[in-house]
């Protein structure tokens, strides 16, 4: 019963069409890779946001050190 509960909620919020699944082990295998692709979009996110913020710092020229004039 949770295993059903679980695969309708993942088949409401997936863009993935998913027919009517009875058997619970392919419900299991259909949860399993819906969690694995919002892991895989999470990491990619966090590397594009920090490859995003990197881009936007200012360039260093040159580095100085505390007392160069």
């Amino acid at each position: 019963m949770s295993t059903d509960n679980l695969f309708q909620r993942c088949r409401q919020r997936s863009k993935v069409a998913h027919g009517n699944v009875t058997n619970p082990l392919l419900q299991l295998e259909a949860i399993g890779n819906f969690v694995s692709d919002l892991g895989a979009i999470k990491e990619l996110a966090q590397k594009n946001n920090v490859k995003s913020s990197m881009q936007s710092m200012p360039k260093l020229d040159k580095l100085s050190v505390a007392g160069d004039k």
